[in-house]
């Protein structure tokens, strides 16, 4: 009916709205200058509007597996599994520098969308859009973990998932999908800073797309 296509259109049109005004509600929040002068105060803005379970406590993971997969041009490659909440397994690919990786940096790499580990590293099926990421890394001389988000290719790779439906169920606690991965990320990194010997004054992030 027309009623119902107004009512469809005109919310659209509010939508756009109310969008425009977010925007410049955003350059209004934060400069680089003040994000400089008070980097934790913004960080701390962020985790807020995140949400669940990022405003939590804080805990680092179990190292629940720790399995060596192969050594391939200096570099030992390692599949690592930890356990969040008593219940979560949160697996990633560990690359550890042969020689003196308590001396070499720490990097995480993340991969995009319908991406894994495996995928990003070339481990198999060459390494897409991410030409080389981490072995590019590697050979500079880091240590790279890269962790599985809920983002690979259910076709190519399987099990089958739902992201956005598991995204609603964690926004009706306050929270997001993007949260819960970003607090494993983080948890992940607490555990290497605590139990595994390398530069930690040098930690970095790369990744593609997502």
């Amino acid at each position: 009916s027309v009623e119902r296509r107004e009512y469809a259109d005109t919310i659209n049109d509010y939508l756009e709205t109310e969008r425009l005004k977010a925007d410049e509600r955003r350059k209004n929040f934060i400069s680089p200058k003040e994000l400089k002068e008070d980097g934790d105060k913004y960080r701390q803005e962020y985790v807020k509007m995140l949400g669940f379970p990022l405003t939590e406590e804080r805990k680092t993971p179990e190292l629940c597996e720790k399995i060596f997969v192969a050594e391939d041009g200096g570099v030992k490659i390692y599949r690592v599994t930890f356990l969040f909440f008593g219940k979560v397994k949160f697996y990633a690919m560990y690359f550890e520098q042969v020689e003196n990786p308590d001396k070499k940096p720490l990097v995480i790499g993340l991969h995009g969308g319908d991406g894994t580990p495996e995928l990003i590293s070339g481990l198999h099926l060459g390494s897409a859009n991410y030409n080389q990421l981490v072995r590019r890394i590697t050979d500079m001389g880091a240590n790279v973990v890269v962790p599985q988000l809920l983002l690979w290719s259910k076709v190519t790779y399987g099990p089958s998932y739902n992201r956005e439906r598991i995204d609603g169920k964690f926004r009706q606690l306050g929270g997001s999908i993007t949260a819960f991965e970003l607090y494993l990320i983080r948890g992940t990194l607490d555990y290497f800073m605590e139990n595994v010997d390398f530069d930690k004054a040098c930690v970095g992030v790369a990744g593609l797309s997502y």
